[in-house]
């Protein structure tokens, strides 16, 4: 059913868009899906000025098409370059041709692969950058609870940048590491992980025990 179903919208999408170029993605892509699994699909154009999605409900099945213009990367790159969980660059990395003219996607994976050897070759420059702006949230004296919880969660997404920096900074992750990346984080550096999930959900002393942990093993650890 989700190969059926990609296969209309693909043809559909081309059929309206002859000179575009498409490409499917995720689990439906490797032959991996489940019944409940999602339809990625990537589109391209060289009309196309903006990069966004649009989900929606196609016979029972969620469906994500995943626009980007010609220059998405370059304008993005700090943000892949600074962050783990960047979702379109696995996407486009991990996504099987169908149509692509004019090597608009082709091109978006030559430039994800020159992002990966960016990445680490500069792993290390990244990761002081990233120790910098922990250390200046951690000096930060809240005492609303608002505030408190954003400077933990950020703080929080730092150093697990950090982790697969140090880790793996020229490899794609997966979509379910992404979402959750706390059983790799467990294989590899299982205090680290400990001391994370125990700020997770947030409480009264997460921000004490992060701080305390950053100063005592994780700046030193990475």
């Amino acid at each position: 059913m989700h190969l059926k179903i990609a296969t209309e919208l693909m043809e559909c999408l081309h059929n309206s868009f002859p000179d575009a170029s498409i490409a499917l993605s995720g689990s439906v892509a490797h032959g991996t899906f489940k019944k409940e699994s999602d339809i990625d699909i990537l589109f391209s154009s060289k009309t196309i000025h903006n990069s966004y999605n649009i989900g929606y409900i196609y016979k029972g099945i969620r469906i994500s098409i995943f626009i980007f213009q010609r220059q998405f990367l370059q304008q993005n790159d700090s943000v892949f370059l600074h962050n783990y969980d960047v979702v379109p660059i696995s996407i486009i990395y991990r996504s099987e041709i169908i149509y692509d003219p004019s090597n608009l996607i082709l091109d978006l994976k030559e430039r994800i692969i020159n992002l990966l050897m960016r990445r680490g070759i500069s792993r290390k420059s990244l990761i002081r950058d990233l120790k910098g702006e922990i250390y200046r949230l951690l000096e930060v004296n809240a005492s609303d609870t608002i505030e408190r919880k954003e400077i933990l969660y950020r703080t929080i997404k730092l150093i697990t940048t950090m982790f697969f920096l140090k880790e793996c900074a020229d490899k794609i992750n997966t979509k379910e590491i992404d979402s959750n990346p706390f059983p790799f984080i467990r294989s590899k550096d299982p205090k680290l992980c400990d001391i994370l999930e125990s700020c997770v959900p947030f409480h009264d002393e997460a921000n004490d025990v992060i701080k305390d942990a950053f100063y005592s093993y994780i700046s030193f650890k990475y």
